[in-house]
């Protein structure tokens, strides 16, 4: 670690332990006499009483900090106030440059300008700001309604449970002091736990923080307590190391008009493509290589995140975005970082240029911006920037003017060699089945599905597996990885807290005694037919709702309440669903499914046909829970059923249009939240409504007949007769479709009761819903389906 990477660590910690006292002071813990009414420690923090949570920072500090190596690193390197002083004192900065750089970043962090941030000062709580929750951004975030304040999250630790929002009223009775009493005896216990190495410490910390405090509100006034403390503490962490590398380069703080900051956007371009390439063999066996494969992404994101936080020297505080192939990093603004940005996109993308054919491309894109703008006022402004710089990006790729566009030697890897039969691109050693990448992706694969394999190390190394920089390596204990390790990432799914930085890079996939189950296993069953269902699903209007859902009122400007915080912990709500309550959820109650990939805002699930539709209508209702039953946050998918055998590709290519099919409107005012699925697309209620009323008919035999195949050609019929393009040839046999349903049920079912009751409920959803009804009526026959020998 250099000189400068130490200072903007040292520094972030200090911003990001900097409301800790928060969390303590709604304990009702009473402080010692030391930081009493006219103490001298007392003076130095607080202008009055309207913060005495600084005082319990402090405490903390005290006790956590002092005389730590932490503490012992800060000695060492600044000439300035203890990190005791310089954390807790953001209320009443003293006249040193590192108070003053904490006080800034705690303000810009809120997104408040000066005036704003001196009037919340002002302000008291006209409540107990002990039993304030936190309001879910996930419930008010609104395109076309009024914001509703009508849910919060229990205060507690992340947990399955907590993780659900529910109605204010039912929290009413709870204690909040005892709860925040068990948030600080879980937060304590853990923190033991983190290494002191400068490094590890912060991601450790970084993690700690993000369970123990993610539903602790960061402000206790009404209009700023949808604001985790954990997401306000990262956010004031990256802002103040930026500040600081703006300080050394230019010996005075920034003017709030003054282009100060970069915002920094990665994404890798091409992923799913890389995911369901395909060569001869890839239809055989495709889920050995598509668990590696989709975790390669996430790793590759890693290592560039790393790359460039450590190239601009920068912790992982600045870090503040990370998901799905995609990361935002927070930086100064200086000509060196911007060499830098450039920099690390040339290696990165001449590597992937040689590796992966120009497949798959690393884009990179940055904005300026002053401290004002990352106002409730302006943000939105600098976040759509960010997001057109990156369109350009995307769309401009290679530069052809300064790369060849031809591999011209690469048909000469075929040279005494056959092509990999998995991806088709690459070469395959005579006597080898795979090549090289593909090898080793499978072997990835193999081995995030060991028990006993938790962490992923990331080490430097010239030459090295990833960029030619880094090499990794998954171990089972962290052992002497404290060594040289840059980063060590605990990736097991289901374990607590172990004091090292922890990912949600891994996920869930079906096996039997830890080795990956084939499709053909996963399509296997004891009733009806052997077929995988693929369920894809992302979040609807999603950049819509970042960039408008949180205003206050409808076509108010100035009520605007976009923040760097609040997206940030936005877009950690919506990955979290996918990347940890799922993998949760498919361990529990549908373990026979596969993974291909989940995080970010979307998924892409693999499994028995019949779980697969299932678990779907189970997400659906689990998302609604999820966002508060915001109706207009939602999810739409598409599920498609295949044999097993067919190439991946194919499958991903059907059950994308089934998607996209899902996500087509011709109203943009009215929520999406719909299921495309055998050919019909309605909401998920509709699909839930239907197939429960399906099933509990009397007319639904434990095997499939004749009665279910002729009901279908009729359901097929009334169809038809919607054409208005219908020759009265087929018109003259379609319209027939009511009496010979009469006719149908006449012979199948002699009380009259019963068959008048049946044909009652067959009209109306043949009428009303005949796609739809098809659909389930489809699905429910593939359930009875016989098997060879005459299983069912």
């Amino acid at each position: 670690m250099n000189d400068q990477l130490l200072k903007t660590s040292l520094i972030g910690l200090a911003a990001f332990y900097h409301d800790i006292g928060k969390v303590y002071q709604r304990t009702g813990r009473h402080l010692t006499d030391k930081y009493g009414k006219g103490s001298y420690e007392r003076q130095l923090l607080l202008n009055d009483d309207t913060h005495l949570h600084s005082l319990h920072t402090a405490y903390f500090i005290e006790n956590n900090i002092l005389n730590t190596p932490i503490d012992g690193l800060w000695k060492s390197t600044f000439n300035a106030p203890g990190f005791l002083f310089t954390s807790a004192a953001h209320h009443k900065p003293n006249n040193e440059i590192l108070s003053k750089i904490v006080t800034m970043a705690d303000q810009i962090a809120s997104g408040l300008d000066r005036e704003q941030y001196a009037e919340r000062d002002r302000k008291r709580s006209q409540f107990d700001y002990r039993k304030v929750m936190m309001t879910p951004l996930l419930r008010i975030a609104s395109l076309f309604e009024e914001n509703d304040y009508s849910y919060r999250y229990p205060l507690s630790i992340v947990n399955l449970e907590s993780i659900f929002p529910v109605k204010s009223e039912k929290l009413k009775d709870i204690s909040a002091e005892e709860n925040y009493k068990k948030i600080v005896e879980f937060f304590e216990e853990n923190l033991n736990k983190i290494d002191y190495k400068l490094n590890f410490y912060v991601d450790g910390l970084i993690s700690l923080f993000e369970e123990a405090f993610s539903f602790v509100p960061a402000s206790t006034l009404g209009e700023f307590d949808d604001v985790s403390l954990y997401d306000h503490s990262r956010t004031t962490a990256a802002f103040a190391t930026s500040l600081f590398k703006f300080y050394e380069n230019n010996q005075r703080l920034p003017e709030y008009d003054e282009k100060a900051f970069l915002m920094i956007r990665g994404e890798f371009f091409g992923i799913q493509k890389f995911i369901f390439s395909e060569g001869a063999e890839s239809g055989k066996n495709p889920a050995k290589i598509l668990r590696g494969r989709s975790f390669y992404v996430s790793l590759m994101t890693e290592v560039a995140a790393l790359m460039m936080s450590n190239k601009l020297n920068l912790p992982s505080f600045n870090l503040l975005l990370n998901a799905a192939g995609m990361f935002v990093i927070l930086s100064d603004n200086s000509k060196e970082t911007k060499d830098g940005i450039q920099e690390v996109n040339k290696v990165i993308n001449d590597w992937l240029f040689e590796k992966f054919f120009g497949e798959v491309y690393f884009g990179i894109a940055y904005v300026e911006a002053t401290p004002s703008d990352f106002s409730e006022k302006h943000y939105e402004s600098l976040w759509l920037d960010l997001l057109t710089e990156m369109d350009k990006v995307k769309y401009s790729r290679f530069n052809l003017l300064t790369r060849d566009s031809i591999f011209e030697n690469y048909h000469k890897q075929f040279d005494n060699a056959v092509s990999c039969s998995l991806c088709g691109r690459e070469s395959a050693e005579k006597g080898a089945e795979y090549g090289k990448n593909c090898d080793e992706l499978i072997k990835i694969g193999e081995q995030l599905v060991r028990k006993e394999l938790k962490y992923l190390v990331l080490y430097r190394k010239d030459g090295g597996k990833i960029f030619n920089k880094y090499d990794y390596e998954f171990r089972s204990d962290v052992g002497d990885a404290l060594l040289d390790a840059s980063k060590i990432i605990d990736i097991s799914l289901f374990d607590g807290f172990k004091g090292f930085y922890k990912s949600k890079i891994n996920t869930y996939v079906a096996t039997d005694n830890y080795v990956i189950k084939s499709f053909e296993e996963i399509a296997k069953g004891e009733r009806g037919i052997d077929a995988l269902g693929v369920f894809k699903a992302d979040v609807d209007n999603l950049g819509a709702l970042f960039a408008l859902g949180l205003e206050k009122k409808r076509n108010v400007g100035e009520n605007k309440r976009l923040t760097f915080s609040r997206i940030s912990q936005l877009s950690r709500m919506i990955n979290n669903f996918f990347a940890y309550y799922l993998p949760y959820k498919l361990k529990k109650d549908y373990p026979n499914t596969y993974t291909v990939f989940a995080g970010g805002d979307d998924l892409f699930l693999v499994g028995r046909y019949n779980d697969i539709f299932k678990l779907a209508l189970e997400l659906s209702q689990d998302f609604k829970r999820y966002t508060g039953y915001n109706n207009e946050v939602t999810i739409s998918g598409g599920i498609s059923i295949f044999k097993p055998n067919t190439p991946i590709a194919f499958m991903a290519e059907v059950v994308e249009n089934n998607l996209t099919h899902s996500k087509k409107t011709n109203d943009y005012k009215k929520p999406k939240g719909y299921l495309t699925f055998l050919g019909a697309k309605a909401k998920w209620e509709d699909f839930i409504k239907v197939y429960e009323e399906v099933k509990k008919n009397s007319w639904l035999v434990p095997e499939a007949t004749s009665f279910d195949y002729k009901l279908l050609e009729l359901i097929e019929m009334s169809i038809l007769l919607k054409n208005k393009n219908l020759n009265m040839q087929d018109l003259a046999k379609n319209i027939m479709w009511i009496p010979r349903l009469k006719y149908l049920l006449a012979r199948q079912i002699k009380n009259q009761n019963a068959r008048e009751e049946l044909s009652l409920f067959l009209l109306d959803k043949i009428n009303t819903a005949p796609e739809l009804f098809k659909a389930i009526s489809m699905f429910e026959i593939y359930n009875k389906r016989k098997k060879k020998g005459g299983k069912k």
